[in-house]
């Protein structure tokens, strides 16, 4: 069982976040109570480290909105997120976020004219997988 620490670090810090992100005021629910509870992960939620980082965007784009004169820095100390982008599960989806990206610019490049060869050497990536690209690109 784990605690969601972030969720509860914003509600805890933030109790009226959760109303003013609905746009209504905490006075309208009185009946509300702040609890941290805890939920038994499955497998496949602590493999699918994707599913994680979008969390985690979603979060910094709800706190990025609601609190504008803060910089990117203030965010991410307020959200403690320099001990997450530690972890494991953040760098691997960090470093998958990067391949796919090299990826995407390959048709780019192909239409650029730059070799298959000088693409993978450029981008650091498996010849061919650059070759495969390149023929579904034709």
């Amino acid at each position: 069982m784990k605690t969601d620490s972030i969720f509860y670090q914003l509600f805890a810090e933030f109790p009226n976040i959760f109303f003013e992100l609905l746009g209504r005021s905490i006075s309208d629910n009185q009946d509300y109570q702040f609890r941290s509870v805890e939920i038994k992960q499955t497998r496949q939620e602590i493999a699918n480290p994707l599913s994680s980082q979008a969390i985690i965007d979603l979060i910094e784009t709800i706190i990025v909105y609601k609190f504008p004169h803060l910089s990117r820095e203030e965010v991410e100390n307020m959200l403690k997120l320099n001990a997450l982008k530690q972890t494991r599960v953040y760098q691997e989806a960090l470093e998958e976020g990067r391949e796919e990206g090299k990826l995407s610019a390959v048709p780019l490049l192909l239409k650029a004219g730059i070799t298959v060869e000088e693409i993978a050497e450029q981008l650091q990536i498996n010849l061919d997988t650059v070759r495969k690209i390149a023929q579904q690109q034709t």
